[in-house]
């Protein structure tokens, strides 16, 4: 990457940033969903634009669709012909200069030169508009873009990424993107495998699921939270509370269930937690009779009510398929 393009703490405002992982060396399309979802939910380009904006209306919403089936490519053809075209500044400009941004950034193959172009604009956006929540996502994804490597010899930033989290806990403490910098700085973190700074990741994720225990992502955090525990701090008695708060508040949709209730109930008993790993346990087969763990999790259910007469433990039987006669 061009070193006057990389995105500098000097280059922007103060505000937010966004999310892909330490494995994403090859930079995989699913990275844009939480941009993608702020589109979404974005007003269609009717309502504030000016005269001149609206003559390209069609060919803007046109690549926003586009950008959100995925179809980067067309979405980029589409719009770099019409952003410079809009009103600066306009609601419908911000719009198409995000996607636009997004497209440039997400084009196959991934290049040092489409990656500088979203950059420019993802930083413009910045300077522009710098107290909108498109621009709090744009430095989320300027923290990602520092974060990882999005084309080969392109040198991740860590520090820089972190700074850009920082920077969105600091100036957005109550919100969403407030919540996300903080998975984010945590993965950043984390994904060092240095103890002392998985300790501060778990303590991250713990301050952030203290902040904010009814928000969406507290089943993901928890979940996080919970593995770098047990499997890189090697605690699994430290583990249960936060997997437990993360089944309690529902576990990411892109987990499955049983996988995870297995894992709880797993670490329960290594933690000496047997009511824990019996409710665990228990949810597998009443909940997902036909998983792949739903007899073993049965016979462990069994050795614990065994091991503890006293707490009367009911042992739910393994419901099959009825196909008829």
């Amino acid at each position: 990457m061009n070193p006057l393009l990389k995105p500098r703490k000097c280059l922007v405002p103060r505000f937010p940033s966004t999310i892909r992982s330490a494995k994403d060396r090859i930079r995989p399309r699913q990275t844009c969903l939480f941009s993608l979802l702020l589109l979404l939910i974005v007003p269609g380009c009717g309502d504030s634009q000016k005269t001149g904006d609206f003559d390209h209306t069609a060919q803007i919403e046109s690549g926003i669709t586009a950008l959100r089936m995925f179809d980067f490519e067309r979405a980029y053809k589409i719009l770099a012909p019409v952003q410079p075209k809009l009103e600066t500044g306009s609601e419908v400009w911000s719009q198409a200069t995000y996607t636009l941004a997004l497209a440039a950034w997400h084009r196959t193959p991934p290049s040092e030169e489409s990656t500088d172009e979203a950059i420019v604009l993802l930083q413009d956006l910045v300077a522009t508009v710098p107290n909108s929540s498109i621009a709090a996502n744009a430095l989320l994804d300027l923290g990602r873009i520092a974060e990882v490597s999005d084309y080969r010899n392109d040198e991740p930033d860590l520090e820089l990424a972190r700074e850009y989290y920082e920077q969105v806990r600091a100036e957005y403490p109550d919100t969403d993107a407030s919540i996300r910098a903080s998975l984010y700085l945590a993965q950043s973190l984390a994904q060092t495998f240095d103890p002392a700074l998985l300790e501060e990741a778990v303590a991250l994720l713990q301050e952030t699921l203290a902040a904010h225990p009814d928000s969406e992502w507290t089943g993901l955090i928890g979940q996080y939270q919970s593995h770098l525990i047990a499997f890189y701090l090697d605690d699994p008695a430290g583990a249960i509370e936060p997997y437990e708060i993360a089944v309690e508040a529902g576990l990411p949709r892109q987990a499955r269930e049983d996988v995870s209730l297995w894992q709880l109930g797993i670490l329960a008993q290594q933690a000496d937690r047997p009511m824990v790993a019996a409710r665990a346990f228990s949810q597998i087969i009443e909940d997902h009779p036909l998983s792949i763990y739903g007899n073993m999790a049965r016979e462990r259910l069994i050795e614990i009510a065994e091991d503890n007469p006293s707490a009367d433990i009911m042992i739910p039987e393994l419901r099959g398929i009825n196909l008829g006669r």
